[in-house]
């Protein structure tokens, strides 16, 4: 309530001010004031036509992978492992980027146990723990 009051009384302020500047610049004999706008170069055109995306072939890959796991969540199927599907992208494309899409599959294989306080228990020694051998695990590989 006081923070709609605060909102309206900053609205009829700043339209008093408004209005009280465009007296002025009346008054001061600028009848014929020019607010035409001045064309600027567009990057519409630079897009291309309508309904092409900006992206390039792996990341539209990507892009599908989310909207294949999206589609699944909202069509009540279980729900997929996205860095799964992530990872199946990366095995198309360049060794680095697979490498790094099987640590963040090794590193989210830490079993989260459902609590009410999602910080505390991640924070907790065991979790913590989980993490080192997973990533010792990894390295290890």
């Amino acid at each position: 309530m006081a923070e709609e009051y605060h909102r309206e009384s900053m609205l009829v302020e700043w339209e008093q001010v408004k209005q009280r500047i465009l007296h002025t610049l009346l008054a001061s004999g600028e009848d014929a004031l020019d607010f035409t706008q001045e064309s600027e170069p567009s990057y519409i055109s630079d897009v291309g036509p309508p309904g092409r995306s900006s992206l390039d072939n792996i990341e539209m890959a990507y892009a599908r992978q989310i909207y294949i796991y999206n589609e699944k969540i909202v069509n009540g199927h279980l729900q997929p492992n996205l860095v799964d599907l992530c990872a199946s992208v990366a095995e198309l494309d360049d060794k680095s980027i697979s490498d790094m899409w099987t640590m963040v599959k090794q590193m989210t294989d830490v079993l989260l146990t459902p609590a009410t306080d999602a910080l505390k228990n991640r924070s907790s020694v065991e979790v913590r723990m989980e993490f080192v051998r997973q990533a010792l695990a990894y390295l290890e590989q």
